[in-house]
C-alpha cells in the first residue's frame, strides 16, 4: 500500500548511505519507524531518522550557543 512519496534521493559520502527525503503521513513519521521504498521496481527497508545528519556550521553554531554537544 503506497502511504507517501519520496522528494529527492541520493547517496551520501558523510554518512556512507543512501538518503532519501520523503513526505509520510504523521502516523508512520517517528525517529526509528520502519519503512519500505520502492526504488525503479525494487522495493528496499528504510528508517525514519532525525535531522540533522550532519552538522553543518550555522547547526553546529547554534546548538553550541543552546548549550548542545557537537558530535563532530
Amino acid at each position: 500500500k503506497v502511504v507517501g512519496n519520496t522528494t529527492s534521493g541520493s547517496y551520501s559520502y558523510s554518512i556512507q548511505k543512501s538518503l532519501a527525503f520523503a513526505y509520510v503521513p504523521v502516523e508512520l513519521s517517528e525517529v526509528g519507524q520502519q519503512v519500505e521504498v520502492e526504488l525503479l521496481g525494487k522495493n528496499y527497508t528504510a528508517v525514519v531518522i532525525q535531522q540533522p545528519l550532519v552538522l553543518t556550521e550555522p547547526t553546529r553554531n547554534r546548538l553550541q550557543k543552546k548549550g548542545g554537544k557537537d558530535k563532530t
